[in-house]
Protein backbone atom coordinates (compact mmCIF):
# COMPACT_ATOMS: atom_id res chain seq x y z
CA UNK A 1 0.00 0.00 0.00
CA UNK A 2 1.21 3.52 -0.69
CA UNK A 3 0.99 6.50 1.61
CA UNK A 4 -2.21 7.88 0.09
CA UNK A 5 -3.95 4.52 0.52
CA UNK A 6 -2.76 4.19 4.14
CA UNK A 7 -3.99 7.69 5.00
CA UNK A 8 -7.37 6.97 3.41
CA UNK A 9 -7.65 3.70 5.36
CA UNK A 10 -6.76 5.50 8.58
CA UNK A 11 -9.46 8.09 8.05
CA UNK A 12 -12.00 5.39 7.15
CA UNK A 13 -11.14 3.43 10.26
CA UNK A 14 -12.06 6.35 12.53
CA UNK A 15 -15.55 5.58 13.78
CA UNK A 16 -16.91 9.12 13.79
CA UNK A 17 -18.14 11.52 11.12
CA UNK A 18 -15.03 13.69 11.23
CA UNK A 19 -12.64 10.87 10.49
CA UNK A 20 -9.82 12.81 12.16
CA UNK A 21 -10.16 15.63 9.66
CA UNK A 22 -8.57 18.00 12.15
CA UNK A 23 -5.32 16.23 11.34
CA UNK A 24 -3.64 16.96 8.03
CA UNK A 25 -2.32 14.38 5.61
CA UNK A 26 1.16 15.58 6.58
CA UNK A 27 0.47 14.70 10.22
CA UNK A 28 -0.80 11.27 9.21
CA UNK A 29 2.34 10.78 7.10
CA UNK A 30 4.57 11.62 10.07
CA UNK A 31 2.71 9.15 12.28
CA UNK A 32 2.92 6.42 9.62
CA UNK A 33 6.67 7.00 9.24
CA UNK A 34 6.97 6.83 13.01
CA UNK A 35 4.94 3.62 13.00
CA UNK A 36 7.22 1.98 10.44
CA UNK A 37 10.32 2.87 12.45
CA UNK A 38 8.73 1.52 15.63
CA UNK A 39 7.76 -1.69 13.86
CA UNK A 40 11.24 -2.10 12.38
CA UNK A 41 12.87 -1.78 15.81
CA UNK A 42 10.41 -3.89 17.76
CA UNK A 43 10.27 -6.82 15.32
CA UNK A 44 13.63 -6.41 13.52
CA UNK A 45 11.83 -6.26 10.20
CA UNK A 46 14.50 -4.65 8.01
CA UNK A 47 17.56 -6.87 7.65
CA UNK A 48 20.16 -5.36 5.30
CA UNK A 49 23.18 -7.07 3.79
CA UNK A 50 23.43 -5.19 0.50
CA UNK A 51 23.20 -1.39 0.93
CA UNK A 52 26.86 -0.69 0.27
CA UNK A 53 26.87 2.94 1.43
CA UNK A 54 25.63 1.85 4.85
CA UNK A 55 27.50 -1.41 5.28
CA UNK A 56 30.97 -1.07 3.73
CA UNK A 57 33.75 0.92 5.38
CA UNK A 58 37.30 1.62 4.26
CA UNK A 59 39.44 1.11 7.36
CA UNK A 60 42.84 2.80 7.66
CA UNK A 61 45.74 1.14 9.40
CA UNK A 62 45.48 1.72 13.17
CA UNK A 63 41.82 2.78 12.91
CA UNK A 64 39.68 1.05 15.51
CA UNK A 65 36.50 3.15 15.70
CA UNK A 66 33.82 3.25 13.00
CA UNK A 67 30.91 5.72 12.96
CA UNK A 68 27.68 4.04 11.90
CA UNK A 69 24.70 5.58 10.17
CA UNK A 70 21.96 6.32 12.74
CA UNK A 71 19.51 4.06 10.87
CA UNK A 72 21.54 1.03 12.05
CA UNK A 73 20.39 -0.18 15.44
CA UNK A 74 21.68 -3.78 15.57
CA UNK A 75 24.65 -5.52 13.94
CA UNK A 76 24.11 -9.13 12.93
CA UNK A 77 27.60 -9.81 11.57
CA UNK A 78 30.88 -8.08 10.72
CA UNK A 79 33.80 -9.11 8.53
CA UNK A 80 37.25 -7.53 8.14
CA UNK A 81 39.29 -8.08 4.98
CA UNK A 82 42.84 -6.74 4.90
CA UNK A 83 43.99 -4.90 1.79
CA UNK A 84 47.17 -6.99 1.87
CA UNK A 85 45.19 -9.93 0.50
CA UNK A 86 43.94 -13.19 1.87
CA UNK A 87 40.55 -14.22 3.12
CA UNK A 88 38.38 -11.95 5.18
CA UNK A 89 37.76 -12.84 8.79
CA UNK A 90 34.39 -12.95 10.49
CA UNK A 91 34.51 -10.90 13.68
CA UNK A 92 33.00 -12.19 16.93
CA UNK A 93 30.65 -9.82 18.74
CA UNK A 94 31.66 -9.08 22.34
CA UNK A 95 30.89 -6.49 24.97
CA UNK A 96 33.13 -3.49 25.49
CA UNK A 97 33.69 -4.69 29.05
CA UNK A 98 35.16 -7.96 27.71
CA UNK A 99 37.64 -6.06 25.55
CA UNK A 100 38.59 -3.80 28.43
CA UNK A 101 39.32 -6.88 30.57
CA UNK A 102 42.09 -7.96 28.19
CA UNK A 103 45.71 -7.23 28.98
CA UNK A 104 46.98 -4.02 27.31
CA UNK A 105 43.74 -3.88 25.29
CA UNK A 106 44.27 -0.32 24.06
CA UNK A 107 47.72 -1.02 22.68
CA UNK A 108 47.10 -4.34 20.98
CA UNK A 109 46.95 -4.53 17.20
CA UNK A 110 47.16 -7.17 14.48
CA UNK A 111 46.61 -7.64 10.76
CA UNK A 112 43.64 -9.98 11.28
CA UNK A 113 41.52 -8.70 14.17
CA UNK A 114 38.93 -11.11 15.53
CA UNK A 115 36.37 -9.11 17.51
CA UNK A 116 34.07 -6.13 17.44
CA UNK A 117 31.81 -4.35 19.88
CA UNK A 118 28.80 -2.18 19.09
CA UNK A 119 28.99 0.44 21.79
CA UNK A 120 27.06 3.66 22.29
CA UNK A 121 24.30 4.05 19.69
CA UNK A 122 26.23 4.50 16.46
CA UNK A 123 29.79 3.36 17.09
CA UNK A 124 31.62 0.12 16.40
CA UNK A 125 35.09 -0.78 17.67
CA UNK A 126 37.29 -3.37 15.98
CA UNK A 127 39.60 -5.33 18.26
CA UNK A 128 42.44 -5.84 18.16
CA UNK A 129 43.10 -2.55 16.34
CA UNK A 130 43.84 -3.37 12.67
CA UNK A 131 47.53 -2.84 11.92
CA UNK A 132 46.84 -2.73 8.18
CA UNK A 133 44.25 -1.01 6.02
CA UNK A 134 41.25 -3.06 4.99
CA UNK A 135 37.50 -3.18 4.42
CA UNK A 136 34.83 -3.78 7.05
CA UNK A 137 31.50 -5.16 5.85
CA UNK A 138 28.40 -5.48 8.01
CA UNK A 139 25.00 -7.15 8.00
CA UNK A 140 22.54 -5.21 10.12
CA UNK A 141 19.02 -4.51 11.22
CA UNK A 142 18.03 -0.95 10.47
CA UNK A 143 15.31 1.65 10.34
CA UNK A 144 13.63 2.68 7.07
CA UNK A 145 15.94 4.70 4.85
CA UNK A 146 13.33 7.32 3.92
CA UNK A 147 10.31 8.86 5.59
CA UNK A 148 6.90 8.51 3.95
CA UNK A 149 6.18 11.88 2.35
CA UNK A 150 4.75 11.60 -1.17
CA UNK A 151 1.44 9.91 -2.00
CA UNK A 152 3.15 7.10 -3.93
CA UNK A 153 5.72 6.32 -1.22
CA UNK A 154 5.42 2.80 0.19
CA UNK A 155 6.74 1.41 3.50
CA UNK A 156 9.83 -0.77 3.24
CA UNK A 157 8.42 -3.40 5.57
CA UNK A 158 6.53 -6.34 4.05
CA UNK A 159 3.21 -5.44 2.46
CA UNK A 160 1.25 -7.79 4.74
CA UNK A 161 2.26 -5.59 7.67
CA UNK A 162 1.23 -2.25 6.13
CA UNK A 163 -2.32 -2.22 7.51
CA UNK A 164 -1.03 -2.86 11.03
CA UNK A 165 0.81 0.47 10.94
CA UNK A 166 -2.56 2.23 11.15
CA UNK A 167 -2.96 1.02 14.74
CA UNK A 168 -0.07 3.32 15.67
CA UNK A 169 -1.78 6.22 13.91
CA UNK A 170 -4.94 5.57 15.95
CA UNK A 171 -2.84 5.38 19.13
CA UNK A 172 -1.26 8.75 18.37
CA UNK A 173 -4.44 10.47 17.18
CA UNK A 174 -6.64 9.33 20.08
CA UNK A 175 -3.79 10.03 22.50
CA UNK A 176 -3.17 13.63 21.45
CA UNK A 177 -3.87 15.89 24.42
CA UNK A 178 -6.18 18.87 23.99
CA UNK A 179 -7.67 17.28 20.90
CA UNK A 180 -11.36 16.90 20.08
CA UNK A 181 -10.59 13.24 19.36
CA UNK A 182 -8.70 12.57 22.61
CA UNK A 183 -9.77 9.20 24.03
CA UNK A 184 -7.21 7.51 26.34
CA UNK A 185 -8.95 4.14 26.24
CA UNK A 186 -9.10 3.99 22.45
CA UNK A 187 -5.49 5.12 22.35
CA UNK A 188 -4.48 2.31 24.71
CA UNK A 189 -6.49 -0.24 22.73
CA UNK A 190 -4.83 0.82 19.49
CA UNK A 191 -1.37 0.57 21.05
CA UNK A 192 -2.21 -2.93 22.32
CA UNK A 193 -3.13 -3.98 18.77
CA UNK A 194 0.10 -2.50 17.42
CA UNK A 195 2.11 -4.35 20.08
CA UNK A 196 0.29 -7.59 19.26
CA UNK A 197 1.59 -7.23 15.71
CA UNK A 198 5.12 -5.96 16.36
CA UNK A 199 5.95 -6.48 20.03
CA UNK A 200 6.74 -4.05 22.83
CA UNK A 201 9.49 -1.45 22.76
CA UNK A 202 12.56 -2.27 24.85
CA UNK A 203 13.97 0.47 27.04
CA UNK A 204 17.19 2.21 25.97
CA UNK A 205 19.05 0.34 28.71
CA UNK A 206 17.81 -3.05 27.52
CA UNK A 207 18.74 -2.19 23.93
CA UNK A 208 22.21 -1.17 25.09
CA UNK A 209 22.64 -4.46 26.93
CA UNK A 210 21.56 -6.40 23.84
CA UNK A 211 24.10 -4.44 21.74
CA UNK A 212 26.94 -5.00 24.17
CA UNK A 213 26.18 -8.55 25.27
CA UNK A 214 29.08 -10.98 25.32
CA UNK A 215 28.75 -13.71 22.72
CA UNK A 216 31.92 -15.74 23.38
CA UNK A 217 32.87 -17.86 26.33
CA UNK A 218 36.66 -18.10 25.91
CA UNK A 219 38.90 -15.47 27.47
CA UNK A 220 42.16 -14.22 26.06
CA UNK A 221 45.16 -13.67 28.33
Amino acid sequence: MNLAELIAEGRDRADDAKGFQQYSDEQFARWLSEAESEAAIRAKLLFDSSTEDLLTFDIAANQAIVELDPVIFAIDSARFTANTGGRGRQLCAVGLDWIQDQCDWQGRSCSRPGYFTHFERSKLRIWETPSVAGVLTLEVYRLPLLALEDDEDEPEIAIEQHMNLIDWVMFRAYGTKDSEESDPQRSADALAKFEASFGTRNSADVMRKHREQRRITTRMV
